[in-house]
């Protein structure tokens, strides 16, 4: 049986991972962390509005503007878990390799619980 919850071991609890990814595009690593529910919020509301814009320019469209750009903004960063881009960064990190962003989002989406599944219903919604 497992423990009892409390507010003091929830609050205590070290529970943000931490991934190092190898970046062959980009000549090194950076890290990928999991978001915290601050972090979360904000990006479901990122790219609700992303998705809003998008429809209204284009409402036959089924795609998000550098979902990838802003998926990797919001999860990677440095070994001590600062984020090392903003939103402001989005279009000129989706200008960088496909490939390497590729990379680093396949380990954002697994650490953050956000699988290819959800991404199609949230584009879908």
């Amino acid at each position: 049986m497992s423990n009892e919850l409390t507010k003091a071991t929830i609050l205590a609890a070290d529970d943000i991972s931490l991934e190092m990814v190898e970046v062959p595009e980009w000549g090194g690593h950076l890290y990928v962390r999991t978001m915290d529910g601050t972090a979360r919020d904000e990006y479901d509301q990122e790219q609700y509005e992303a998705m809003t814009k998008a429809r209204e320019a284009n409402p036959d469209g089924d795609t998000l503007p550098n979902m990838r750009a802003r998926m990797v903004a919001s999860c990677a960063c440095d070994k001590d878990s600062n984020l090392l881009f903003s939103m402001a960064d989005v279009v000129v990190l989706a200008a960088k390799s496909g490939t390497a962003l590729d990379r680093v989002w396949d380990v954002c989406r697994r650490l953050n619980r956000l699988s290819a599944e959800d991404i199609e219903e949230l584009a879908g919604n």
